[in-house]
């Protein structure tokens, strides 16, 4: 259901330019903050890390960072990152 899909406004992304701020403490703590709400089985996110505008390899460290801060969590044993591509990078 759209209910269980999660879309940030991440303070890096909002510079109205192609290029982006540095990811920040508040960027990952969004993440933290979410996924200690929702404790997930799994994450999906953009993997694709030829994107031109570096936009989802910066998500993807904020993500990775925020999973390494609760890895230590009993929740966080089944839960798993999933990556997929997008239009930058197809499959072959």
């Amino acid at each position: 259901p759209d209910s269980q899909a999660h879309f940030l406004d991440m303070p890096f992304y909002e510079t109205g330019k192609v290029k982006k701020k540095p990811l920040v403490e508040q960027d990952i703590q969004l993440i933290v903050d979410l996924l200690e709400q929702i404790k997930p089985h799994q994450i999906y996110a953009a993997g694709d890390l030829s994107d031109p505008h570096g936009t989802h390899r910066v998500c993807l460290a904020a993500i990775f960072e925020a999973v390494n801060r609760l890895k230590r969590k009993p929740w966080m044993k089944d839960c798993y990152v999933w990556l997929y591509r997008g239009a930058w990078q197809e499959w072959d």
